[in-house]
């Protein structure tokens, strides 16, 4: 699910880095890739600027977490706005990122994070279990076909993809939603933003009742299962 908060400046996570290693801070982000908070009622109506870099942060799981799991945060901020996701990942999720990097006195890292809806390149600093740095975004041209193929039907505007890949909304939920009768791209951005997933669908409809939109939202904004 997607919050309205914002990660720590770079700065601010200290690592024990090599003096010749720059700060992270000092990271320059790769050229950004031309191309969630989503508020507008249909696909391609939204016409926000994509942020240039996104911050990307790295700190030791909780201790539930499955072993070799690690909190991957990443977020931005903007005038009157801010956004950010965060969960447990494994490495192998972090093409680019080695156990041995993470692990390490310190040293320049890269690593992409990769989506259906896009990747997040990355860059930045890590040793001794954390990291930070700065990424960006690049689109899957490929995503709004394979889109159209399922039945999801409009004109995807740049944000809107942009936000699909900020929450992790790939084929997988899609497909889910189509099974329960969900096709239209406001459906698909509405039930992202309230952090309902695909597991929250199949559960809620168990009883043989398929709940609407509206009633999905109603019931995981009360606390439901």
């Amino acid at each position: 699910m997607l919050n309205t908060v914002s990660l720590p400046a770079a700065s601010a996570l200290v690592l024990a880095v090599p003096a010749a290693v720059p700060a992270a801070s000092a990271v320059q982000a790769i050229p950004a890739v031309p191309a969630v908070h989503s508020t507008s009622s249909s696909w391609g109506e939204d016409t926000r600027e994509i942020p240039e870099a996104l911050d990307w942060q790295i700190r030791p799981a909780d201790t539930e977490a499955a072993p070799g799991a690690i909190n991957f945060e990443l977020g931005f901020r903007v005038e009157h706005h801010s956004q950010s996701w965060g969960r447990n990942l494994t490495l192998g999720e972090l093409p680019g990122l080695s156990s041995a990097q993470l692990q390490g006195e310190g040293q320049p890292v890269n690593f992409t994070l990769r989506r259906d809806a896009g990747d997040f390149r990355c860059r930045g600093v890590a040793g001794q279990g954390k990291g930070v740095g700065t990424c960006v975004y690049a689109a899957n041209a490929a995503f709004p076909p394979a889109l159209a193929k399922r039945g999801i039907n409009g004109s995807l505007s740049s944000y809107q993809q942009f936000e699909l890949t900020m929450s992790d909304t790939g084929f997988a939920y899609v497909d889910e939603l189509k099974r329960h009768a969900f096709g239209r791209p406001e459906e698909l951005i509405r039930l992202r933003d309230h952090g309902i997933s695909a597991g929250f669908i199949r559960v809620s409809n168990q009883s043989g009742t398929r709940l609407t939109p509206d009633q999905l939202i109603r019931l995981r904004d009360r606390g439901g299962h």
